[in-house]
């Protein structure tokens, strides 16, 4: 049961950081779990507040699982 929580609340603030960076994105504010916002394959969920390419200010989350690469979600 313990496991399972903690799963549940994993996040990856350093590697989000790099991800958002690496597609253009400036990180403002990384941190928290995003409750909701990943599927059901992701392991980590880290919300973030960035400058996107196109210079507008988004919020989302990186998510990450086990055989899969990171993806970033953006909120509408």
């Amino acid at each position: 049961m313990a496991m399972s929580a903690l799963c549940l609340s994993c996040t990856d603030e350093e590697g989000s950081k790099k991800v958002l960076l690496r597609n253009g994105f400036i990180p403002v504010d990384i941190g928290g779990y995003g409750w909701f916002a990943g599927s059901k394959e992701d392991v980590c969920v880290t919300k973030f507040k960035a400058i996107a390419p196109n210079k507008d200010t988004v919020t989302g989350c990186v998510t990450k699982g086990l055989f899969k690469g990171s993806t970033i979600r953006l909120n509408d």
